[in-house]
């Protein structure tokens, strides 16, 4: 199984090595994946075209490292979700095509090692909010009349982000869900879709609120907070602050508005003080779903803009601000090792020392 393409192994191996040495000041790890961003609709990547306004992502650009040439594992959701988790393309599993839907089995199976299972054993305390999608087992069906708010005895869900190494989960299964989960039961039924990005947002700055500076027995207790978006995917439905905002319609509105969301979480990452102690990674699940850039096609195909994906990279203990990279890349061989190198970082002394699991 590969993990090397994921900063994160490097994070964690990076512990022995130069100024990481100190396992009280491992680094915590920020992943965040928006859904469905196109690589040219992030400011930092098209200043010449983007009109779109992407200020925190173009100021993670700015301070970090840029991979103009990243391509996703597919040009849907579930595959390069399970990719990401486990390091594998989603056709050595049994998913051959599309996507996994409420109604089909679980994805992962119960013995694969997944990248919150690896960090775990390092010392981590992992968490994910927002979209799931890779499969759920629940205790019995769906009550189609759930009236809108909090959920009394909701649905047990016997599988999924729990079982797979991740130690607290607020979110949806996917697009278009209102009803919430936190950790293994459903507990709360939003009025409206809008409603969703500003909650997940919110969850992911709770997270990081409480996770930031606990220590159990004095020693800091890292962690991995993977903020796996609903945005900007369809249905676009950009809150009431939001839309409108960019006068160019719903997408750009819901591009904006996942920019913020971004901004929110980076700003609780200063609030808390790790600014310095925390790897971000952006990107996106895939590239963009709507629209059509003359021979940049759209749609669940293989065309470029599906496939390829901004990717930003900040890495605070680097000395060597190296950006942009156009390395052709992609998130299973993505060349963490060789990024690390280029960026002087106290992990590349471990880079080349990584292998398939």
């Amino acid at each position: 199984m590969r993990f090397a393409f994921l900063v994160c192994c490097l994070a964690v191996a990076g512990v022995r090595t130069g100024a990481c040495a100190d396992e009280n000041r491992r680094p915590n790890i920020l992943f965040i994946l928006a859904d469905d961003l196109g690589w040219g609709d992030v400011h930092a990547n098209n200043p010449g075209a983007c009109k779109i306004p992407t200020p925190h992502m173009d100021r993670v650009a700015e301070e970090g490292l840029t991979l103009t040439d990243m391509h996703s594992a597919s040009a849907v959701c579930s595959p390069s979700r399970y990719a990401l988790l486990t390091g594998r393309y989603s056709w050595r599993s049994r998913l051959q095509r599309s996507i996994v839907y409420p109604n089909m089995d679980y994805l992962i199976d119960p013995d694969r090692l997944t990248l919150p299972e690896m960090l775990n054993k390092q010392g981590y305390y992992s968490g994910i909010v927002g979209k799931w999608h890779l499969g759920s087992e629940y205790d019995r069906a769906v009550d189609e009349d759930l009236p809108a708010g909090p959920i009394r005895d909701g649905r047990h869900v016997a599988k999924g982000p729990l079982t797979q190494g991740f130690d607290y989960f607020y979110g949806a299964y996917t697009n278009g869900e209102t009803i919430m989960i936190e950790n293994d039961r459903e507990v709360l039924n939003l009025p409206k879709l809008e409603d969703v990005l500003p909650l997940h947002t919110r969850k992911a700055v709770e997270f990081i609120q409480r996770r930031g500076g606990l220590k159990i027995y004095k020693r800091r207790v890292p962690f991995f907070l993977f903020f796996s978006m609903t945005s900007p995917h369809f249905p676009l439905v950009p809150s009431e602050e939001w839309k409108g905002r960019t006068g160019m319609g719903d997408y750009a509105d819901f591009v904006a508005e996942t920019d913020h969301s971004i901004g929110d979480v980076l700003a609780a990452i200063e609030q808390v003080g790790l600014e310095d102690e925390t790897i971000v990674i952006v990107t996106s699940d895939h590239g963009e779903f709507v629209g059509d850039k003359g021979l940049l096609r759209h749609g669940c195909y293989t065309w470029e803009p599906v496939v390829k994906v901004p990717l930003i990279f900040y890495d605070p203990t680097s000395s060597n601000q190296t950006s942009p990279t156009h390395t052709l890349s992609n998130v299973i061989g993505l060349p963490w090792p060789r990024i690390v190198m280029l960026r002087g970082s106290p992990l590349a002394g471990i880079a080349g020392s990584l292998s398939d699991q």
